[in-house]
């Protein structure tokens, strides 16, 4: 799969141009496959409304799938590689959030940072998925163990966008996805077992996403006491 399903293409855009415009640029990216007409600066305009608005999240792009297009779009959390491969597989781009380490462009220091990714295909034989990277180059090959190593960093969460016409079918596909409050569910089993089963910065990130999970099903004094464990 090269991200061509049916004549409808995902178009690769670069963030260059603008300061920090991953989050617009991928956005831009994920809409483009369902035939939506606007580029970087147009979800930049409403994504980050002043130059120096430093972030963009998930949740806001959700916002403006909902407001500003005629298409849906779903955000979960705790996803997998074999998610990933069947929403692609059927005809879904997959945004995710990750975290990665660059060249910081002013200081060419090594840094770490939050990055948007969109992925249009993959390949088990090379156990890698096909990304457009907004910062890199269209068609990145990712290894699947690097992709999940990145993908921890940000609670394995990832938004799906898609066309009123083929929201019964993405539905079924995200089985118990489906639901929003059970993927949290599904996000704090995961983190509650990788905490005893990883090491070192990764388990840091799965006691941090057990606080997130915990916070997003409500339970703030469990999340306060992950958080807490976390940066110990």
């Amino acid at each position: 799969l090269t991200g061509d399903y049916g004549g409808n293409v995902v178009l690769w855009e670069t963030q260059n141009g603008a300061w920090n415009y991953c989050g617009p640029t991928n956005l831009a990216m994920l809409l483009s496959y369902w035939g939506w007409q606007g580029d970087k600066f147009t979800t930049g305009k409403v994504l980050k409304p002043f130059d120096y608005d430093v972030n963009v999240m998930p949740y806001e792009m959700i916002d403006y799938v909902q407001n500003k297009t005629s298409l849906g779009a779903v955000m979960r959390h705790g996803g997998t590689l074999n998610l990933l491969k069947l929403l692609i597989a059927n005809g879904f781009p997959v945004l995710v959030e990750k975290g990665v380490y660059f060249d910081e462009t002013a200081t060419q220091k090594l840094a770490w940072m939050g990055h948007f990714t969109v992925l249009t295909g993959f390949n088990d034989a090379n156990k890698q998925f096909i990304a457009q990277d907004s910062f890199v180059q269209p068609d990145l090959l990712v290894a699947y163990d690097t992709l999940e190593q990145q993908w921890r960093g940000f609670d394995f969460v990832f938004i799906v966008a898609y066309s009123q016409d083929k929201k019964d079918t993405l539905f079924n596909l995200l089985g118990d996805y489906a639901d929003e409050t059970n993927s949290y569910r599904i996000a704090f089993d995961r983190a509650s077992k990788e905490i005893y089963s990883l090491t070192g910065i990764d388990q840091y990130y799965a006691w941090f996403n057990r606080g997130t999970a915990q916070e997003n099903l409500q339970d703030f004094a469990g999340a306060s006491e992950s958080y807490d464990q976390a940066f110990k």
